[in-house]
């Protein structure tokens, strides 16, 4: 699949939660990762892109409720979006979701490699992956905090 990384502001906290008790949208998710390749690797494994994931929870319906959530804070991101796998959507078979990683791997690495040819420094190793529902058609978006300088981060 053919990529697209821009530079996204976020102006505000996109929140997240798994609590039951709070108005929930289950069509907005999001998992952070941590990544595992350092900036100066130049031949990662696709499998260190991605490593300790954890479930942050479903996206929180209203703004009363996003005091108690956690997610994306605001700031800068080197940030993609793509449609899910057409066979990943409705199967939640393991091998669906070996497909899915998959392509989110795919994405994560073809992100580095633009990082580095555009001198993009990562402000931490986390990666956040969003997936929602958009138009009718699921869709999933990539994360990564970057800063407003070159010298954020040296991973």
């Amino acid at each position: 699949m053919k990529y697209t990384v821009k530079i996204l502001t976020l102006y505000k906290n996109l929140c997240y939660a798994t609590e039951s008790g709070l108005p929930l949208d289950k069509t907005d998710f999001l998992y952070s990762y941590t990544c595992a390749v350092q900036n100066n690797d130049l031949s990662p494994r696709r499998s260190r892109f991605l490593t300790k994931p954890r479930f942050e929870g479903y996206a929180l319906s209203n703004a009363k409720s996003q005091e108690s959530g956690t997610g994306l804070l605001a700031g800068r991101y080197f940030f993609l979006q793509a449609p899910v796998p057409q066979e990943c959507i409705m199967c939640k078979s393991a091998e669906a979701e070996k497909k899915r990683l998959a392509e989110y791997r795919l994405a994560a690495e073809y992100m580095y490699t633009e990082a580095i040819w555009n001198e993009i420094d990562f402000c931490d190793d986390k990666i956040y992956i969003r997936t929602l529902t958009e138009d009718n058609a699921a869709v999933f978006q990539l994360f990564r905090k970057i800063g407003t300088e070159r010298h954020c981060a040296s991973l």
